[in-house]
């Protein structure tokens, strides 16, 4: 039979006192330092998203608007002053859009509801002054600045938008998107395709 050898285990001991303490210091300093860094990270990266999130909103409202503008624009015969409560303006532009049932019919867009929010209303005239809203749809939420330009001489309507700036403490303004389109009407041509 084999006899294990005794073996003797020697503390350790550091020889310096007080090392084990500034070590210890030392290290949950370097772990709240990484910590920190991490949490930064995480933090900046979702706003990051979140701003993201909110262009690619903004974008996707920028195309249905443009696709609304497009198909009033281009089914109208034209601009007309003012029909029912709506007056065309600087933010608001009724258009004469006959239609198959009903010959005057009009359709206001922009800013109807007077808080810088796009909205669509369709509506006629019933009877001597008396008008029938037929739809009206709020389409996005508050944009920084809304307005249409006819340019004179010619059929061409422009619609810009300026968006609100991403973030509150942001310096710049937001996108900008500008769309034009003339009444097919105007030229002899009918449709309502973009």
């Amino acid at each position: 039979m084999i006899t294990p050898l005794p073996c003797k285990v020697k503390p350790v001991l550091l020889h310096n006192k007080g090392y084990f303490l500034l070590e210890l210091m030392v290290s949950v300093v370097v772990i709240a330092i990484c910590f920190n860094l991490c949490l930064s990270a995480f933090v900046t990266s979702n706003r990051m998203i979140q701003l993201n999130n909110v262009q690619i909103e903004r974008t996707a409202e920028s195309k249905e608007l443009r696709g609304l503008f497009y198909r009033a624009v281009r089914h109208a015969t034209g601009v007309v002053s003012e029909a029912g409560p709506y007056i065309t303006k600087e933010d608001v532009l009724v258009l004469h859009t006959p239609d198959a049932m009903r010959n005057d019919c009009f359709t206001a867009i922009g800013n109807l509801k007077g808080e810088g929010v796009f909205c669509y209303a369709v509506l006629r005239e019933a009877s001597a002054g008396e008008w029938v809203l037929d739809d009206f749809r709020t389409l996005s939420r508050e944009w920084a600045s809304l307005s249409f330009e006819m340019q004179s001489g010619s059929d061409l309507i422009t619609l810009q938008l300026q968006g609100m700036p991403l973030s509150p403490d942001s310096t710049s303004g937001g996108a900008r998107y500008v769309f034009k389109a003339t009444p097919r009407l105007f030229s002899g041509m009918t449709g309502d395709t973009p």
